[in-house]
């Protein structure tokens, strides 16, 4: 076996073959593909010089596994544009032994802790730390994600367990924005419309509905890549020929679709509308899943009554006090939820 660590760019585009073949043969999220974690890097994580690439290369004759890593200005190894994604993996075209690469990484890399967010209990590395009997690993639940999966036919009433309220939640917002167009926007005909999501984006802020730092502008570049690349598609709503809501959604598969990031004007059950347009023109004519992402946020649960599975965190420290240090600051992290809950 050898394990190496890619730390330039060069080397990270000379996995691009290797890497999109891995990608293919199994179920990976976008977040995983090679063009999401390149633009990532490029776009946003190699701007600021603390950032170390730091990519994991298994070699076991056939057998490859690939970790999209970079070490932070806090020395800790973490996924690429980990902030940004919804599912973060290894992708590999076998069943891995961690342990091996912890070895490798203890022994060669300068790093204060392995921290890996987001996890799926489906997903191989998950399966593989689970498991993994280090001295110094905590795991714990940090969020969930929803999926809705819907048969042909006219939304909501393609949904078996939606219930009276919730089929009309749903018609209620169709009907209170009928008179805005909808249209979906395609790299291959629709230029992408950054001087509308810039607008978008102001009116957020200044509403306080997003903070300061909400969609930056490398992020805007990396999303633009990524339509481009046909990775993406634009859930729009105009009224008068201005678009007043656009939902970015990643395309995981012709029928599989996450929505990821949302703007929209101030008016009321709007990013609701635009969502229910999105999934009703597309059931029509296929059976869909849609993943809502991380999160359980109330417009999720309230207006769509999704499916909702967790996600964990999983830390890898080297010294009995920062593990100490951290089993501590989450116990407070999950106290200060607690109280916020039940505040708000």
């Amino acid at each position: 076996m050898k394990i190496e660590c890619i730390k330039d760019i060069n080397g990270f585009i000379k996995l691009k073959e290797d890497w999109e073949i891995l990608f293919r043969n199994n179920n990976y999220s976008i977040f995983q593909s090679f063009e999401f974690n390149y633009y990532s890097w490029e776009n946003i994580l190699s701007k600021d010089c603390k950032n170390k690439l730091c990519i994991i290369l298994v070699t076991d004759n056939n057998k490859k596994c690939i970790f999209p890593l970079y070490i932070n200005r806090k020395k800790e190894l973490k996924f690429i544009n980990y902030e940004h994604i919804d599912f973060c993996d290894s992708i590999a075209n076998y069943s891995i032994n961690f342990l091996e690469i912890y070895k490798f990484i203890r022994n060669n890399l300068k790093i204060s802790k392995i921290s890996f967010t987001n996890l799926c209990e489906s997903s191989c590395l998950f399966k593989s730390l689970k498991n993994l009997d280090l001295k110094y690993k905590t795991k714990r639940k940090i969020s969930e994600y929803s999926y809705l999966n819907t048969a042909i036919g006219e939304f909501p009433y393609n949904i078996k367990h939606y219930k009276s309220h919730e089929k009309h939640r749903i018609r209620k917002a169709l009907k209170y924005h009928k008179n805005k167009e909808f249209d979906i926007y395609y790299s291959s005909k629709d230029s992408f419309p950054i001087n509308e999501i810039n607008e978008l984006k102001r009116i957020m802020i200044d509403l306080s509905i997003r903070n300061k730092n909400f969609l930056s502008s490398n992020m805007i570049k990396l999303i633009n890549e990524l339509y481009k690349k046909d990775a993406i598609v634009l859930s729009i709503l105009k009224e008068n020929d201005k678009i007043v809501a656009v939902n970015i959604i990643l395309k995981l598969l012709e029928n599989k679709f996450l929505f990821w990031i949302d703007l929209y004007s101030n008016q009321k059950m709007l990013n609701i509308a635009n969502y229910s347009n999105f999934i009703k023109s597309y059931s029509e004519k296929n059976n869909l899943e849609i993943n809502f992402g991380r999160g359980r946020y109330f417009y999720k649960t309230s207006n769509f009554a999704p499916i909702f599975k967790d996600l964990f965190h999983v830390d890898i420290h080297f010294n009995y006090f920062n593990n100490i240090k951290s089993i501590i600051v989450n116990i407070l992290l999950e106290k200060i939820k607690l109280i916020y809950k039940k505040l708000f």
